[in-house]
């Protein structure tokens, strides 16, 4: 018997709140209006809580475009709003189901009633800054709770979507992207994407630090032709045997180790191959660079010098020790020197995350790779440096060969740097790879480690810069960087952004 009871007291209770949500609406339909679709720009539909975002015209007087927003993963909300908006005043629209309550970063909205294609719906009218965080938080009739982060900001659209679609299609928090018009001296576009730090929100900026992985190279190259400029080195200088620039740190060297030059190094011909990676691989963790050129002297070294083209890192933590040698300067120090000449002043070798730098992003590894301990420090001639996207801007001006900027490099040097080796197909320069088939007698480089994926291209007038706080281990995610590059300088050139 109790358990009839309790079944009809059940249905009972069902029906009853029925009506009274019944009645509720039919109370707040009553209150509705109609919104004029002429004058809101409208974005996606979004479902669960959040129903729609919109920009209405009439509270964004000085929006003459139609914005571009994204919904990404983890209820991630991209915003691209036009640069030519009045910033002081934009007001967003926020489209939930009609007995939804919302609160904008923690504080609660009242709310106003609409239709969203024929239905009943909530809206409610926020005020945003555009340069912080919202947090939408959708609780529903039934107190389920949907919370969203909507990262809006000024850009370019076109630009835009074609880093949101990467980003979310590779899962990487953080995005510091740019390109430049090289012959003009003028940066066309730069924008941070997304998290340099996850746990805290804090949104990348064009002034983040991340590491540079392999374009750390691309500043070695510099740095040591910057002493062949000087008359310090020569570029057919042997590094060891009776001549070698490094003769009294390693007076016993194997006959054919006598034979490597600088440009041997620098061009990737040193006649070792790729692996055992003295830099980078963990078994030689905790190493100095005197034990890991000790360890590579001992290995056996496969070609004659100049002979074949195999990408060495160790090669550049070589070219890093003889700057310290002939400069008597740490790499560290001799690098923020000749950089500070030219007004470059935050680039640096990088550390552990313990010792990440205030403005420095965070680092995540994806299947379990781990990005917390590597440490960068002998490693920074290789991969170890850290930049943002606006030094990097400031070197390639110092690079360029143009007359508007002084450059770091005379002519001559400069030409040096981006001549092709003779060995590998000429696909490799001093410290720079050229000629892929998206970028003819162009210049690029990338990098990639645990937590970081890097990219750069000086091409027909344009380079783009990529810099990412992770990486992923998807097939032929590296090429995506090439294809990124190429359609963006396409578009800015077709429509001269």
């Amino acid at each position: 018997m109790k358990r009839y009871f309790d079944i009809n007291y059940n249905r009972q209770l069902f029906f009853l709140l029925f009506s009274f949500f019944s009645c509720y609406q039919v109370n707040a339909a009553s209150t509705i209006q109609k919104i004029d679709q002429e004058h809101v720009y409208s974005s996606i539909q979004f479902g669960n809580g959040l129903l729609d975002l919109r920009f209405p015209r009439a509270e964004n007087p000085t929006m003459t475009e139609e914005p571009y927003i994204q919904s990404g993963k983890n209820n991630l909300i991209y915003v691209t709003l036009p640069q030519t908006l009045n910033t002081n005043a934009v007001n967003m629209e926020v489209y939930c189901p009609i007995n939804s309550s919302v609160k904008v970063n923690g504080i609660p909205v009242p709310k106003n009633y609409g239709l969203l294609n024929g239905k009943d719906v909530a809206i409610v009218m926020t005020n945003i800054n555009i340069d912080a965080n919202i947090n939408l938080e959708i609780t529903s009739q039934f107190g389920t709770k949907v919370e969203y982060d909507v990262l809006p900001k000024l850009g370019i659209k076109e630009l835009d979507s074609i880093i949101y679609n990467f980003k979310e299609k590779y899962n990487i928090p953080g995005v510091s992207f740019a390109v430049v018009n090289v012959d003009s001296t003028k940066t066309v576009y730069q924008s941070g994407y997304g998290y340099a730090i996850k746990e805290s929100k804090t949104r990348v900026q064009p002034s983040h630090l991340f590491r540079l992985a392999s374009m750390s190279k691309q500043h070695t190259a510099v740095g040591i032709l910057k002493l062949v400029e000087d008359g310090k080195i020569a570029l057919n200088d042997t590094v060891f045997g009776p001549n070698g620039i490094l003769k009294d740190k390693f007076p016993n060297v194997p006959n054919r180790a006598t034979a490597i030059t600088v440009r041997n190094l620098l061009e990737h011909t040193s006649g070792y191959s790729t692996h055992p990676d003295y830099m980078f691989d963990k078994l030689y963790t905790g190493w100095s660079m005197e034990q890991r050129i000790q360890a590579m002297l001992r290995s056996r070294q496969l070609n004659e010098p100049g002979a074949v083209f195999a990408y060495y890192n160790t090669g550049y933590g070589i070219l890093g020790y003889i700057i310290e040698t002939v400069s008597g300067k740490s790499y560290s120090q001799y690098m923020e020197d000749l950089y500070h000449s030219v007004g470059i002043d935050n680039i640096h070798v990088g550390g552990t995350q313990a010792e990440r730098r205030p403005d420095e992003v965070a680092y995540y590894g994806q299947n379990s790779a781990n990005a917390e301990g590597l440490d960068m420090g002998v490693r920074a001639p290789a991969g170890g440096l850290i930049a943002s996207i606006d030094q990097l801007i400031k070197l390639l001006w110092r690079l360029d060969g143009k007359d508007n900027i002084p450059d770091l490099l005379n002519a001559e040097t400069r030409q040096l740097m981006f001549t092709p080796s003779s060995t590998g197909r000429s696909r490799y320069t001093l410290g720079w790879r050229t000629n892929h088939q998206y970028f003819p007698q162009s210049f690029y480089h990338g990098g990639t480690l645990a937590g970081v994926a890097t990219f750069w291209v000086y091409s027909g007038g344009y380079a783009v810069i990529f810099l990412c706080n992770s990486r992923s281990n998807i097939r032929r995610f590296d090429d995506e960087f090439y294809r990124m590059a190429r359609d963006i300088i396409a578009d800015v050139k077709e429509k001269q952004f």
